[in-house]
């Protein structure tokens, strides 16, 4: 028999109890307390009441799988996607996109607090996609040997579905590839790039690269789609050049004629990485473009852009109108990327320096600069966290500094260098609250600056995932 969540005995593993669900984790798992320990419940909303075997004892924390929702919380909605019971990448669909939002703001204002002891002055209303679905302009699909199927289907002896398979891992399953045949979250063309790559695939026999052996041809599939205009680029990812590679563009192209361009990425590595060392046209135009804030962006088919395109225009907004630029104003701009907020800064400021690792991206930001006539912006090729000194590293030089740092945050190196630049305000937008609340601390608690104003931007719905704007100022200033 289940025992209630409140139970004074210590709960053991292999255990199945009852309980409500009380909060959502950064993650989504759904939070449901027994005896006093925390056990995380994926699959469970707040307001459910579940019954839960647990599986797993770690850092403090229990995991449980979710045995029998036994009363569903009035915030759940039906599921949408043919694909939500296998797939790990919409671990929030069956929750109210409204609720969804609420509760990635609260735990982006939670982690700010507990790990890096900061409260903002002002926490803004978070902004909520106006799409629940269909809202990406990047998807990134991988190719499998054949098909994943569950054990029981193993041990059944059925005949094996034939591949090779593409789409993505299921959950907890990254040597898997399930065929995806309908997505949500990317549109319905994208959905029949797919199909069509898949199916020229097993037609032409094409191989599927083995990372044990090293060997194979196919690695990825990446599908780059506009918002503002009609381009629609495809990446294949292959481990060599291979006339083959052409041969299924082509088909690609006759069969749905919306895409402008094909290019293959080849990654010459073993890392299974949706990335090439470098890049080959196949067919058409081998970029993308995109227009926000009345600029236009040139994107290659491997450089960083926000997956939402409305949601990166709520971005830029929030960073102008928070950073306050002045025309008078020097503004760096470290991880700038190809540009997205530089331009923009650029216009309301007297100069902008953009730094980023990526040559390829320092030259189409300089591109997107000369086409949409920005003359007062530079970039910079290197590594924030160099070694060495550079150029932008004076002290006092800055006004204000913009920070768009990877999902790891802030190298130790990169963060003792804006530290040591003491720029009267940072804007710092992430896309982990975890690492944004350690690097806040660090500027809060050791360098004087203040936790001014957060907003969080839901700009993936139905998954975890979650931007922030910080913005933080010198104390003295």
């Amino acid at each position: 028999m289940p025992e209630s969540a409140d139970q004074t005995a210590k709960p053991k593993v292999g255990q199945l109890i009852e309980g409500p669900i009380e909060d959502l984790a950064y993650g989504g798992a759904g939070v449901l307390r027994a005896s006093g320990w925390v056990v995380m419940v994926r699959g469970a909303f707040p307001g459910d009441r579940v019954r839960v075997r647990l599986t797993r004892r770690r850092k403090g924390l229990l995991e449980g799988k979710l045995e029998e929702l036994l009363a569903p919380s009035p915030e759940r909605v039906p599921l949408q996607c043919p694909h939500v019971s296998l797939c790990g990448g919409c671990a929030l669909q069956g929750l109210d996109p409204a609720a969804q939002t609420r509760y990635k703001a609260r735990q982006a204002g939670e982690l700010l607090r507990r790990i890096g002891k900061v409260v903002p002055e002002e926490t803004a209303a978070p902004w909520r996609s106006p799409e629940a679905y269909f809202y990406r302009n990047k998807m990134e699909f991988t190719f499998g040997a054949r098909p994943w199927v569950s054990r029981a289907v193993l041990d059944s002896g059925a005949p094996l579905p034939a591949g090779p398979a593409l789409g993505l891992h299921p959950r907890g399953v990254f040597q898997g590839v399930f065929d995806v045949e309908d997505c949500q979250l990317q549109s319905p063309v994208s959905n029949e790039i797919v199909a069509q790559v898949r199916a020229i695939a097993r037609r032409r026999s094409l191989p599927i690269y083995n990372s044990h052996r090293d060997e194979g041809l196919l690695r990825h599939l990446v599908i780059r789609q506009a918002r503002s205009c009609s381009d629609l680029l495809v990446m294949i990812v292959a481990r060599t050049e291979d006339p083959r590679l052409a041969e299924l563009a082509a088909d690609l192209a006759s069969a749905i004629p919306q895409v402008t361009g094909v290019v293959a990425a080849i990654n010459l590595r073993r890392a299974t990485v949706a990335q090439g060392d470098y890049e080959r046209p196949l067919l058409g135009t081998p970029h993308w473009h995109e227009r926000i804030c009345g600029l236009t962006f040139r994107i290659g088919a491997s450089s960083f852009f926000q997956t939402q395109t409305r949601g990166g225009e709520a971005l830029i907004e929030e960073v102008l109108a928070v950073g306050d630029f002045r025309s008078h104003e020097r503004v760096l701009d470290l991880y700038c990327g190809i540009g997205t907020f530089s331009l923009p800064i650029a216009q309301r400021a007297r100069e902008v320096l953009g730094v980023e690792m990526l040559e390829s991206a320092v030259r189409e930001a300089a591109h997107n600069a000369r086409e949409n006539g920005v003359g007062n912006v530079s970039f910079l090729a290197g590594p924030v966290e160099s070694n060495e000194r550079q150029p932008w590293e004076e002290p006092g030089s800055w006004d204000a500094v913009l920070l768009d740092p990877p999902r790891s945050g802030l190298h130790p190196k990169a963060l003792a260098k804006l530290i040591g630049l003491a720029p009267p305000r940072i804007v710092y937008v992430s896309c982990n609250p975890s690492t944004l609340a350690r690097d806040a601390g660090v500027l809060v608690q050791e360098a004087g600056y203040r936790a001014r104003r957060l907003r969080v931007f839901d700009l993936f719905p139905q998954t975890p995932h979650l931007e922030s704007v910080l913005l933080l100022e010198r104390a003295s200033s």
